[in-house]
């Protein structure tokens, strides 16, 4: 999961899990995190 802050993907990791989704993976901090880190992002 992904979104641009990271809060919204952390809700919906929680909400499928509640679901039994066990395989997630949740880009913590969001697009902003990962461009921040040096991460590539394509415009």
């Amino acid at each position: 999961m992904q979104c641009l802050g990271g809060y919204r993907s952390s809700i919906a990791c929680s909400l499928l899990e509640q679901h039994g989704f066990t395989r997630l993976v949740d880009l913590e901090g969001g697009w902003r995190a990962w461009e921040a880190a040096g991460g590539a992002v394509a415009r």
